[in-house]
């Protein structure tokens, strides 16, 4: 009977003493008002029963789950969001919200509050998401921002203008910043679990001593990159493939220079070329061996990255990302790559350019300090 099942959900989700948490029970379905509402959320036995098992989001008419971060539904949104401390390492980060008090204010006419996850979030998506996060209660003490009277506004676009009157006004006196927090099957805590054991077993190893007979910036350069995330990482990689471009372009000068097939006009117009486009080109064909250059392009083929296995195709579509990262001139933006926070395949996208990117940079180390 699914009137048991969803009073049994609403007591293993701890919602049955819930403040303001309003629901009935009706022969057909159990009906849902929630906030700024003006119709119910109806649920047939169909809903209950997926709510119930946690094994996929909600599907209902009008109801979104936006994806690993959120739900929807008519005039009222609610997403998770985190708070980033740069005070601290580049890594650090709050999702709970540990206070009773609320934080609210306004985005034009649309209401806007900070507080814990609401009883609906809860029973939306604490099931589902239950089984990424060891701590089976963390969703419901964590921090997640609420839309109301959206009056079919798309919420994230509510969204982002709250987050960035957040950043820029009230966090900032702080140097805090917040942004939405994505949940999903792939999350830290499954690959932190298994770290101790791959650790303790790597450090049983006997590994030979490596000498470092050059300058250790890029080195620095690599460990630092290593510390961060998404297109910071990936920019932090790169700036160890330029530091190497003004020694590959000598190599080449050096090498053109006593072939006597090359010009003197050749010799000269390489010498004074800027194409940086072209330095990524030599630098890459200079530090790759046959190994590497089929991991890379089986990277980037394999997560669509590019649509040929040809690496000269992949550093042509490494250059592009990174110029769209780096420049937004208005006048060539669609060529800009403007962040979607709700976009998780475009996170996935840039962790599989950091993964070349780190492979690249990596080789050039090892190439061009000996090691």
């Amino acid at each position: 009977m699914f009137s048991e099942k969803f009073t049994e959900l609403v007591l293993e989700l701890g919602l049955s003493e819930s403040e303001g948490f309003d629901y009935k029970i009706k022969s057909d379905g159990v009906e849902i008002m929630l906030p700024s509402c003006s119709t119910p959320l109806k649920l047939n036995a169909k809903n209950i029963e997926v709510l119930y098992s946690g094994k996929k989001p909600l599907e209902n008419h009008k109801f979104r789950h936006h994806y690993h971060c959120g739900f929807s539904f008519e005039d009222y949104a609610e997403f998770l969001i985190q708070f980033h401390y740069s005070d601290y390492s580049p890594q650090s980060w709050e999702d709970l919200w540990l206070h009773d008090e609320k934080f609210i204010f306004h985005i034009d006419k649309y209401d806007v509050e900070i507080s814990k996850a609401s009883p609906y979030f809860i029973l939306f998506l604490g099931n589902y998401y239950s089984d990424m996060d060891p701590d089976y209660e963390h969703i419901s003490r964590s921090a997640t921002i609420k839309i109301k009277n959206l009056e079919n506004t798309d919420p994230e676009d509510i969204l982002n203008q709250a987050l960035y009157y957040l950043i820029s006004s009230i966090l900032n006196k702080m140097n805090l910043s917040v942004s939405i927090r994505h949940l999903s099957f792939d999350d830290d805590y499954t690959t932190v679990y298994g770290l101790k054991a791959k650790l303790t077993k790597t450090f049983k190893q006997k590994t030979k001593k490596k000498i470092i007979n050059d300058n250790t910036e890029p080195l620095v350069l690599f460990n630092y990159a290593s510390t961060l995330n998404g297109e910071n990482q990936f920019l932090g990689f790169y700036r160890v493939l330029e530091y190497y471009f003004d020694r590959c372009k000598l190599n080449k000068i050096k090498e053109y220079r006593y072939n006597n097939l090359i010009t003197d006009e050749e010799l000269i117009k390489h010498a004074s070329t800027k194409n940086e486009r072209e330095y990524l080109k030599v630098l890459v064909n200079e530090i790759v061996d046959s190994n590497t250059k089929i991991k890379i392009c089986k990277i980037a083929f394999d997560s669509m990255l590019v649509k040929n296995d040809d690496l000269e195709i992949v550093v042509k579509e490494l250059y592009d990302f990174r110029n769209s990262i780096v420049h937004s001139r208005e006048s060539r933006i669609e060529d800009t790559e403007i962040p979607n926070p709700f976009d998780i395949y475009r996170i996935e996208l840039i962790k599989n350019w950091c993964k070349i990117v780190k492979v690249l940079s990596n080789m050039a180390i090892i190439k061009f300090n000996n090691l």
